[in-house]
């Protein structure tokens, strides 16, 4: 038969979907961020257990077609040793990286980058970006996204983002 539960029943039912909803929106939200090593930064500030990347950007974040950008790396050693660290550069077809004048080589379909670190030691590396469109394209977003290893160990990921306008 149908038995009444009054109005603590009804708190009773309306606090436990209250809780599941909040677990349900904290287990959506680290399902969604991924691995606490993987950052995703338009400036950089990110810090592993061995490297800080200081700076992971763009400049300017929008130039035109006929100009190139700046991606800044800037990158410490945060370990009493040397280490070696190496950054494949993640991107769209239509963008190169160059360090100077010279394009970067190419691993695997991504741009490569391989340098050492004394311990302590902090490195700014500026690399031009070259950008082309579509035909028809005005304006375009891309992405560069950098996998850092150290010691041929992953250990973490930034990205950035910029817009190619043609004027």
């Amino acid at each position: 038969m149908y038995r009444n539960r009054g109005l603590s029943g009804q708190l009773k039912i309306v606090s436990v979907l209250a809780f599941l909803i909040i677990i349900s929106v904290f287990m959506l939200y680290y399902s969604i961020s991924g691995s606490p090593e993987m950052n995703i930064s338009n400036n950089g500030g990110h810090k592993s257990k061995y490297i800080e990347i200081e700076t992971f950007k763009v400049e300017p974040s929008e130039f035109k077609l006929s100009e190139n950008g700046t991606l800044i790396l800037t990158i410490r050693n945060l370990v009493m040793h040397k280490i070696n660290i190496t950054v494949k550069f993640e991107t769209h077809k239509n963008v190169k990286i160059f360090l100077g004048e010279k394009l970067l080589p190419k691993e695997g379909g991504n741009y490569t980058f391989s340098m050492s670190l004394e311990p302590g030691e902090k490195r700014e590396i500026p690399f031009t970006i070259k950008a082309t469109m579509d035909i028809g394209d005005y304006e375009r977003g891309y992405y560069i996204k950098a996998y850092i290893f150290v010691n041929n160990t992953l250990v973490t990921s930034v990205e950035t983002i910029f817009k190619v306008v043609r004027k």
